[in-house]
């Protein structure tokens, strides 16, 4: 900061502005929202692009600057539309801005190479990948995260190093601070793509490797088998959530496949057992037992009949 302080001071000098002064302002915002100084860091991104439009015209580099404005600008007034408790705020929000204010700026300072083969998203385990999360959801494993998927080569490579930086940011934040159940495997942070769907999936790592060979070629990625052991509630959690960037593509290709390739004759064969158990419950035992007078029976059966209804219906 203190550089750059003085980068300004002499800059103020020149009575000529240049394009090297709007540059040195751009650096200043990105030190600023580093530091969690939304509005500051605003303010210098406001001039930076205002010095840029007066020596270069609306080039680029100002598009790029009114990008970030904007993008900045509507980060800030869903925070502030949020209520004293951020009540308002899903946490597939939350990690969507805390990725485009501080984990996609992390990566591309520290990983430039690697920037555009990391994917990111938010997908799996909680009730906040599926946007159902509310205020009473907060009491664990709910705050800022971000899952970072790279390839095992890549993992290999960066995986450690990635992980130490994403953690390191995560201390410096304040407030929608991550609560993490003791015990239990991390839910958000950094992945290959294996390791994440061979937790998901609860299937072996070597099997989702496979899988993402065959993705990779066009190829079915199970067969019809393998689709069969695959729980329904599994497969929904690995297709649930966001993903917010992924240049590269594999981990999008891989999570599309999950909902484009489930076999037809398996997914009527499941529509068949649903309604059949809702005939059995709904139309047959419900009824049964209450000429039985058998009150708590019949709120068990019931509750069974919604159930099977909404695996039916969804």
């Amino acid at each position: 900061l203190v550089h750059l302080e003085e980068a300004f001071f002499l800059f103020e000098q020149d009575d000529e502005k240049n394009y090297h002064y709007a540059a040195a302002l751009t650096v200043m915002s990105d030190v600023m929202m580093e530091q969690g100084r939304l509005e500051d860091g605003l303010e210098y991104y406001e001039k930076a692009r205002k010095l840029t439009k007066a020596v270069m015209g609306e080039n680029y580099a100002y598009e790029r600057l009114t990008e970030k404005i904007n993008k900045l600008t509507d980060n800030q007034k869903t925070l502030e539309n949020s209520n004293t408790d951020g009540s308002e705020i899903k946490g597939l929000e939350l990690a969507r801005i805390f990725y485009e204010e501080k984990v996609m700026p992390m990566i591309e300072d520290k990983f430039p190479k690697e920037a555009n083969r990391i994917a990111a998203g938010l997908v799996g385990l909680g009730s906040e990948s599926y946007g159902y999360d509310d205020t009473i959801s907060r009491d664990h494993d709910w705050g800022k995260g971000v899952i970072l998927w790279l390839t095992n080569d890549d993992y290999i490579k960066i995986g450690e190093a990635l992980d130490k930086e994403y953690n390191q940011l995560l201390q410096m934040e304040q407030g929608h601070l991550r609560k993490e159940t003791k015990g239990e495997r991390k839910r958000v942070g950094v992945f290959s793509i294996s390791q994440f769907y061979s937790r998901i999936l609860e299937m072996k790592k070597e099997k989702i490797e496979q899988a993402l060979l065959q993705c990779e070629k066009g190829k079915p990625i199970f067969s019809y088998d393998e689709w069969c052991n695959i729980e329904k509630e599994r497969l929904s959690k690995g297709t649930n959530g966001a993903i917010f960037k992924d240049e590269l593509g594999l981990f999008t290709k891989f999570y599309q496949a999950l909902k484009k390739e489930y076999p037809r004759k398996l997914w009527l064969a499941n529509l068949a057992q649903g309604l059949s158990d809702m005939a059995h419950k709904g139309q047959y035992n419900y009824a049964r037992v209450l000429k039985r007078k058998d009150y708590v029976t019949a709120e068990l059966i019931l509750a069974d009949f919604c159930k099977d209804t909404m695996q039916v219906v969804y």
